[in-house]
């Protein structure tokens, strides 16, 4: 479906007050309100409360609405719990550090270019190469980002594991002190990360089970899409 961005508008507080009447401004002045449906917000009290919360006062003034907890929010909030783990910490870390190291540099990009080129059969030539895939940037708040992320690495592994080693090779243990003030993943402990069996098993696992969840999160946004056109039909009611 097409996606409008209306605008930007400065909030004079936080409550579910403040919201709606920053909302009423926006859409009477464009003469929406009246042809509201449907609304979709992450899961906050504030938004989401049944009774004083944002949808509560938008359907009492309606007299209808169906105001649903955002499918990508649900999925975001699931995956940030389940890999709240130390194990999976770390290759939140990882995917985090693999970026950093490769994108510092087009010239870090063009050797992972080079190096994926020798394990693809089918980026032989230069012209392939110059257009291998990008290591894709991990943003914990960004609800398909994990998915991307591990997927990037993962289909270019051998490649990611040779550059990391030979980076630490040429570093020789020394560290990048703008990386250590972070707190970020060191470029030794990368290395050792990449020739750890536990650290790849779980890396591998991360990729099946995020591109599992990324496609049952698209498909439950379809659903939702052809829902949306069929919501004028539809009588909400309380929850019992």
């Amino acid at each position: 479906g097409q996606v409008a961005f209306m605008r930007l508008k400065e909030l004079h507080g936080t409550d579910a007050q403040d919201i709606f009447t920053a909302f009423l401004d926006i859409f009477d002045k464009h003469g929406l309100l009246e042809k509201l449906e449907i609304i979709t917000t992450d899961g906050a009290e504030v938004l989401l409360g049944w009774k004083n919360g944002f949808g509560a006062k938008l359907r009492a003034k309606l007299g209808r609405l169906l105001h649903l907890h955002c499918i990508a929010h649900k999925f975001q909030l699931a995956s940030a719990d389940a890999f709240n783990e130390p194990e999976m910490v770390d290759i939140d870390r990882g995917l985090s550090a693999i970026y950093n190291l490769v994108h510092k540099s087009a010239k870090r990009i063009d050797e992972l270019a080079v190096l994926n080129a020798k394990y693809d059969e089918e980026k032989r030539d230069k012209a392939a190469r110059l257009i291998v895939k990008a290591i894709r940037k991990f943003c914990k708040t960004r609800w398909l980002s994990r998915d991307s992320a591990t997927t990037s690495i993962l289909d270019k592994l051998d490649a990611v594991m040779q550059l990391v080693q030979t980076l630490d090779d040429k570093a020789g243990g020394r560290m990048d002190q703008e990386d250590e003030a972070k707190g970020a993943m060191k470029l030794t402990e990368l290395a050792a990360r990449m020739l750890d069996f536990p650290f790849l098993l779980l890396l591998h696992w991360t990729g099946d089970i995020t591109a599992q969840l990324a496609t049952v999160c698209r498909l439950m946004h379809a659903v939702r899409d052809h829902f949306v056109g069929h919501a004028r039909f539809l009588k909400p009611h309380a929850p019992t």
